[in-house]
């Protein structure tokens, strides 16, 4: 049985109790715990430093019941109940087929529907440029696993030459963007996400947590290795993450605060020995 520990944060003035990614770990569920967490929607247990995806399932069950409670529509219900039945899948991850047409278009499944449920939006960056990617105007209103079918009917035996050079272009989309994530998607994101919202943030089969702050992407830093860390958020400025910084929960950048702290104590040395 999988076990997520807990890392205190300070954000917006509050303290929360965010989830950690455990090598294990099933990251739609963090990532929906996480925002929940995040609007004070979720409540996890005090006094406790971790906690089960048993104990996660029962809190979401028992939010999605008061969900229901105060919904008349038999419709809604109904999805609700479609909830229930996903919940054992976020275990080993959700099935995502990404559009390549704008940064919230998905293949629609019944998965999707726990972030509909609980009013998550669900965002990618993997959309090529109309402008620069040759192999924009192939990828049109096609799903992923759409462009890999035709990827391969391109590049048959029985091909012409031009539809081989059509597949050479999807394929060189694809070798282009490896981590799902281009210059395009990016901006698009930044444009389109709203400000101070969290969103999940899907890219290379994971599940993250996104906020939009003063124009800007940061990213809620789950990583176990940082569990002891004051850090709290990473920007998304780059395809390759070469731009990133660390920031804490008041996002400010985490090394410039730490040597912030260091010159302020070097300064007030400096007074009192002068004293």
């Amino acid at each position: 049985m999988p076990v997520y520990s807990l890392k205190k944060i300070k954000w917006k003035d509050n303290f929360f109790n965010i989830l950690c990614q455990n090598e294990n770990g099933s990251c739609p569920l963090l990532a929906i715990c996480n925002i929940l967490i995040l609007r004070s929607q979720l409540r996890l247990p005090r006094d406790t430093n971790s906690v089960t995806d048993e104990v996660l399932y029962s809190l979401l069950v028992d939010l999605l019941n008061c969900i229901m409670s105060r919904q008349s529509s038999s419709a809604f219900q109904l999805r609700i109940s479609d909830c229930l039945e996903i919940f054992p899948q976020l275990q080993t991850g959700l099935d995502v087929n990404v559009k390549f047409s704008k940064v919230t278009g998905f293949e629609f499944t019944r998965q999707l529907e726990i972030f509909d449920v609980f009013g998550i939006k669900l965002y990618h960056g993997w959309l090529p440029d109309p402008e620069t990617d040759a192999g924009a105007s192939l990828l049109e209103n096609l799903s992923y696993n759409q462009a890999v079918e035709k990827l391969l009917l391109l590049q048959s035996e029985d091909s012409t030459e031009e539809e081989k050079l059509e597949g050479a272009l999807l394929e060189l989309f694809f070798q282009s963007y490896p981590t799902q994530l281009t210059p395009y998607g990016l901006l698009q994101l930044t444009i389109e996400l709203p400000e101070e919202e969290l969103v999940v943030f899907f890219r290379n089969n994971h599940f993250s947590v996104l906020y939009k702050m003063g124009g800007k992407l940061h990213a809620l830093v789950t990583d176990q290795g940082y569990l002891h860390q004051p850090v709290v958020w990473e920007t998304l400025e780059d395809v390759f993450g070469r731009a990133t910084a660390l920031l804490d929960g008041n996002l400010v950048p985490y090394m410039e605060k730490e040597l912030d702290v260091l010159q302020q104590k070097s300064e007030a040395s400096r007074k009192r020995v002068c004293v």
